[in-house]
Order: C-alpha cells, then sequence, then structure tokens
C-alpha cells in the first residue's frame, strides 16, 4: 500500500505544467519507475531467488544429528 500511494502521490509531478515542468516530468517519472521496480523486485524476484537458491543448502540442524547418530552408534 505504500508503495502504491508513493507511486500515485508522483503523478501531480508527472502531468505539473508551467514553469520548472520539465524538472518535476523527470522527477517524478523517476519516483514511480524507482517505486515500481523496487515493488516488483520486493515481491518476486527475492523470493524466486530465494526458492531457487534453498535447494543448494542444507538443514541447520544437520550437524546436531550427525552427532546423534555417532551417539548413537557408539551406545550400542
Amino acid at each position: 500500500m505504500t508503495s502504491v500511494s508513493t507511486a500515485i502521490g508522483a503523478i501531480p509531478l508527472v502531468l505539473a505544467t508551467g514553469a520548472g515542468a520539465e524538472s518535476r516530468f523527470t522527477i517524478g517519472v523517476v519516483i514511480i519507475s524507482g517505486v515500481v521496480l523496487a515493488t516488483v523486485l520486493t515481491l518476486f524476484v527475492v523470493p524466486l531467488t530465494y526458492s531457487l537458491l534453498a535447494g543448494f543448502t542444507s538443514p541447520s540442524n544437520r550437524i546436531d544429528r550427525k552427532i546423534e547418530v555417532l551417539k548413537n552408534d557408539m551406545a550400542n
């Protein structure tokens, strides 16, 4: 919601006329495109990258399980 309201809030900068309208237009385009790009990256690219890379990792308790197996083997 925050990113949507920020992008909508920059629309008047893009639509401005009069003195300084060109610089306001540029700033508005930068704000809108930056917010949209950051939102897309945050919502889609980062989770996708994480899910692709998660298959190459091992569980955090892997060492604990190995120690338990060794303890059980030594007890038998």
